[in-house]
């Protein structure tokens, strides 16, 4: 790509990222106001220091000149307005100082070509003109406009003014670069620091008194190191306060006031000179020198920390996202659990109606037709089917507690604190241990949904399970469902030999069935939770808590 497709590129694809944003359209009234405010600035810069060697202390225009390109849209039209009126003005304000009308034409040429040198270095190396706040164009800028583009303002009007008044070149042109290198890094910073997402990011309507108290400390400390300039370190400090606070604007605007009263100051001669020997120009270049290494520090960390913010930001928001993301998978994981547990639930159900309607009846049938053959038999025949019918009986009853045990008729038939009543009091005679239920005849209970019947079901057939597995010595074991606050609880404590809760020893024997990790899943899946008291040789107590909310809509 050649150069000039490079710079055409360049500003085409700025004036699209620019389109409907904050960029500024140059009307008649805007280039009257920028024409009348560039010269009153150009003019009070002439005219507030010009010695033998010296032009202006800090020249502004140029910046401004920069900042008014950067912010407007990038077309001919805006450009050529822009242009039109910085050069008029800056050409009445050398004509008013006193210089020729060719001299005047000569130095605006050399302005004028020193604002358009930055604007297409810019173009050519920058993508984000006018955003200071990243490291990487602040530093492009403060290259760019800041160091090489005075050089050809400088470089015009030195020798212009030189061969004009017949002085040296050397001392107008070292004035001439600084004025111009210093106001492009101190002022331009802080005029296109003043944008829209800026003030909104500070929050400054909501922070005008802390601006402005800055603002006056700022001030005062300049004033009293422009007294005392042995206290010149002290307004160190105050910049980086004022960086923190409020970023590039703070930075690019303590280091503006401190040019401004530093100047007067220095040029009127108040104070005590930094270096006693020297003349006016060599303190106005000591003083350019100053101000220009605070906003080589003060702006650098600006930035760096307006980085960290964003950074900051970027990684809060990718935080905020993960969560979302981990909540959703959580949700899908809990989503799949609990399928898992209904379709697990219906097999149940399956296959006990398959024992009990199926299996049972046709053991039945073939009962009855043992008893019918019994009287065809011999005696000891007879005997035989006796003993065959007592076998197929008590298969009879394995199959019933099987489908009793795979799905408990009585929690739809009777309810849940009936279903519970029944089955801890056949448990406790199956194992000889004694059994304590109470429920309180809460209502609510059956009003739960069936799922959550269900899981409080199991975790109590888990529990008791258990207790047969791991609490040796168990005699009692005391069962309680009640509701506590907006929670179903049920509590399940024995007398055994009880355990360590810590996680880290828990027994590999509750990798069995449920154990405590699935009665913890069952009820996680609901939004339950389970807690545990146990200590060797104490016994037990588990307390199973699901949320009523998990009640049935009716209708």
């Amino acid at each position: 790509m050649t150069f000039l497709a490079r710079v055409r590129s360049h500003f085409k694809a700025t004036s699209q990222r620019r389109t409907g944003e904050e960029a500024l359209e140059i009307s008649f009234g805007t280039l009257l106001l920028l024409t009348l405010v560039l010269f009153v600035i150009s003019f009070t810069s002439i005219e507030f220091t010009r010695g033998p060697n010296s032009i202006a202390t800090l020249w502004p225009s140029n910046a401004i000149l920069l900042a008014f390109l950067l912010r407007s849209r990038c077309d001919s039209r805006n450009c050529a307005l822009i242009f039109l009126g910085g050069g008029t003005a800056i050409a009445l304000a050398d004509l008013a100082g006193g210089y020729s009308p060719a001299l005047s034409a000569v130095l605006t040429i050399g302005n004028i070509a020193e604002v358009a040198a930055a604007r297409l270095l810019l173009a050519i190396y920058q993508d984000d003109d006018s955003n200071l706040t990243y490291i990487r164009n602040l530093s492009i800028f403060m290259i760019l406009a800041g160091g090489i583009a005075p050089l050809v303002s400088a470089s015009i009007g030195a020798t212009a003014i030189a061969a004009a008044h017949a002085i040296p070149w050397v001392p107008i042109w070292l004035n001439w670069y600084a004025s111009n290198a210093v106001g492009m890094i101190v002022v331009a910073p802080f005029l296109l620091s003043l944008t829209f997402e800026e003030w909104h990011a500070l929050r400054i309507k909501k922070r005008y008194g802390e601006a402005l108290g800055v603002l006056a400390v700022i001030v005062l400390v300049a004033v009293v190191a422009s007294f005392y300039r042995s206290f010149l370190f002290i307004f160190a400090p105050v910049v980086l306060f004022a960086t923190f606070r409020f970023g590039v604007m703070g930075a690019a605007a303590g280091t503006l006031v401190l040019a401004l009263v530093v100047n007067i100051f220095i040029v009127k001669g108040i104070g005590p000179a930094i270096l006693p020997q020297s003349d006016l120009s060599e303190r106005i270049f000591v003083m350019q020198i100053f101000l220009a290494a605070t906003a080589f520090w003060s702006l650098p960390v600006a930035a760096v920390l307006a980085e960290r913010d964003r950074l900051l930001a970027a990684l809060s928001l990718v935080n905020s996202r993960l969560a979302v993301e981990d909540e959703r998978k959580s949700q899908l994981v809990v989503g799949l659990r609990r399928r898992l547990v209904n379709a697990e639930e219906r097999e149940r159900l399956r296959l006990s109606h398959e024992l009990h309607d199926q299996t049972g009846q046709s053991l039945t049938a073939a009962m009855l037709e043992l008893k019918d053959i019994e009287p065809l038999v011999t005696e000891d025949g007879r005997k035989r089917l006796h003993i065959l019918r007592e076998r197929m009986a008590e298969i009879g009853k394995t199959l019933h507690r099987v489908a009793w045990e795979l799905r408990p008729a009585s929690i739809d038939e009777l309810g849940l604190a009936s279903a519970l009543n029944n089955y801890i009091s056949e448990w406790g005679s199956h194992y000889g241990i004694e059994t304590d239920f109470y429920s309180g005849g809460d209502p609510k209970l059956d009003e739960l949904s069936d799922e959550a019947r269900t899981t409080i079901f199991r975790i109590a057939q888990e529990a008791l399970t258990n207790v047969v597995k791991h609490a040796r010595g168990a005699a009692s074991v005391s069962v309680v469902i009640k509701r506590v606050n907006t929670m179903i609880q049920l509590v399940i404590e024995d007398d055994g030999c009880g355990f360590n809760t810590n996680p880290e020893v828990e027994h590999a024997d509750n990798r069995k069935g449920f154990g405590l990790a699935g009665m913890r899943e069952r009820l996680f899946s609901l939004g339950g939770e389970l807690e545990i008291e146990s200590s060797v040789s104490t016994g037990t107590t588990i307390f199973a808590r699901i949320p009523c909310k998990s009640e049935r809509m009716t209708a």
